[in-house]
């Protein structure tokens, strides 16, 4: 997977939004800094990458992303993320969402969910918890 994204300065961009829990907003912090990217090239790659290859369509279940209102959402952390990615990649997202029926949301946290789980998994001891809250070392 490349991590180097064209200089998209003078692109417009659209924000795309979702909720994820702690461990994996920090996983993904740790993770630009790591590969000197910002954040936001990083998660223009990570939506690029997951509507390419769809792994929704190879047995990937979609994700929904919990309320920081709810008792899972609030043991795990949630809160919303957003991130601005460029504009054409935004509308691919809602197409894709809309296609699969499921909210923008779902389909941004299962893309972030994939790359953290399938496509470079942490390496250290850091966890990633599951929907519920409940953290996992799978």
């Amino acid at each position: 997977m490349s991590l180097h994204q064209p200089n998209t300065a003078d692109a417009s961009r659209a924000l795309v939004q979702t909720r994820l829990p702690s461990p994996l907003r920090s996983y993904l912090r740790a993770y630009a800094k790591h590969h000197d990217l910002k954040l936001e090239a990083l998660m223009a790659d990570i939506l690029g990458h997951f509507l390419h290859l769809r792994p929704d369509q190879h047995g990937l279940s979609w994700r929904k992303p919990q309320s920081n209102r709810s008792e899972a959402g609030s043991l795990g952390g949630w809160a919303q993320f957003n991130s601005l990615v460029p504009e054409e990649l935004a509308g691919k997202l809602a197409g894709a969402a809309m296609a699969a029926g499921i909210s923008r949301a779902s389909l941004v946290y299962t893309a972030v969910y994939w790359f953290a789980r399938y496509m470079r998994p942490p390496t250290d001891s850091m966890v990633i918890q599951d929907d519920k809250g409940v953290s996992r070392h799978d």
